[in-house]
């Protein structure tokens, strides 16, 4: 349940990453993919985030992320997928005191989560996982353009994709159709879509719940 920017899944360096869940509600999982191996446009959490809390240090040392990159996925498939991991544990969806620990790593996240959908900042993308017969399909919910272009130019740099263009026909081809879709549909308000009504209505307040409660835990 990962890809890049241009929509074209990961999947043969689906091992070097695992899942890190950011917001969770009884119908939508956001999350980010965080890897102990840098790949391009990719940095250390600890070099975009410097004041790592002890919880940060046990557990994000040497991890690198790729900034502005979220994606979401249904609830139920999440959990399928993050149960495979070996550092899951069980969210709870009643208690969210239970699910979040004193971070900065978790509080940033949450941060820049909370400023995309309040409007505050479109640097930011954020891709829909639907599952089609046991198969991962990625979808645009939005994403900046400059970040789709920048992936889709660092495709033209790694030979893995130079030796297989028919990736980089389909980057090409959803850069020019699918992202124009969905940019142009997230930015016109008089398109009433769902994702662009849950986006703005429903994730708002459990993010500031979250970002409320992490606070707390870092100031006890």
């Amino acid at each position: 349940m990962i890809c890049n920017r241009a929509l074209i899944p990961l999947t043969h360096l689906e091992n070097d990453y695992y899942l890190l869940p950011v917001l969770r509600t009884i119908e939508f999982s956001i999350y980010i993919k965080l890897s102990k191996i840098k790949h391009e446009g990719e940095i250390l959490l600890s070099e975009y985030i410097t004041n790592f809390s002890e919880y940060d240090k046990a557990n994000f040392n040497g991890v690198y992320f790729k900034p502005h990159e979220f994606f979401m996925t249904t609830e139920e498939v999440f959990e399928e997928e993050y149960q495979k991991q070996d550092n899951y544990f069980k969210w709870d969806l009643n208690n969210e005191e239970n699910n979040y620990y004193a971070s900065q790593v978790y509080l940033t996240l949450l941060k820049n989560l909370y400023n995309f959908l309040a409007g505050n900042n479109d640097e930011n993308s954020l891709i829909l996982f639907v599952k089609e017969n046991h198969f991962f399909r990625p979808f645009y919910v939005y994403c900046d353009p400059k970040l789709a272009k920048q992936d889709y130019f660092d495709m033209q740099k790694d030979q893995y994709y130079l030796d297989r263009d028919m990736h980089l026909v389909a980057a090409a081809q959803n850069l020019n159709i699918e992202l124009k879709k969905a940019y142009e549909l997230y930015n016109d308000e008089k398109k009433d879509s769902w994702y662009h009504r849950y986006l703005k209505i429903a994730l708002l307040f459990p993010t500031e719940k979250a970002i409320e409660i992490v606070k707390n835990k870092m100031a006890v």
